[in-house]
């Protein structure tokens, strides 16, 4: 019985896809997360392609990403806030 070949996971490709790899790994595990609880997968399942494969193909595909902060959230004492209000 012949074996599939093994497909290498192109990680620097992905993580530009995604923005960096701290946005890869952010993905993939909330993506992996989603696909324990139940949710169902975005492109079909290799026979025999462990789910890591299958998310990668996700992402190379388009069908998932990480959606981006637009601002930071910066906190301060109430009092400078209030002062900072004032200003505008």
């Amino acid at each position: 019985m012949p074996t599939e070949p093994v497909r290498l996971i192109n990680v620097d490709k992905l993580a530009d896809l995604v923005g960096g790899r701290f946005a890869l790994t952010t993905l993939v595990a909330k993506r992996l997360r989603a696909i324990n609880a139940g949710a169902p997968l975005l492109v079909d399942s290799r026979p025999g392609e462990p789910i890591l494969e299958t998310v990668c193909r996700e992402i190379e595909e388009g069908r998932i990403w990480l959606e981006k902060a637009t601002g930071v959230l910066e906190t301060a004492e109430e009092d400078d806030t209030a002062a900072l209000l004032d200003m505008e």
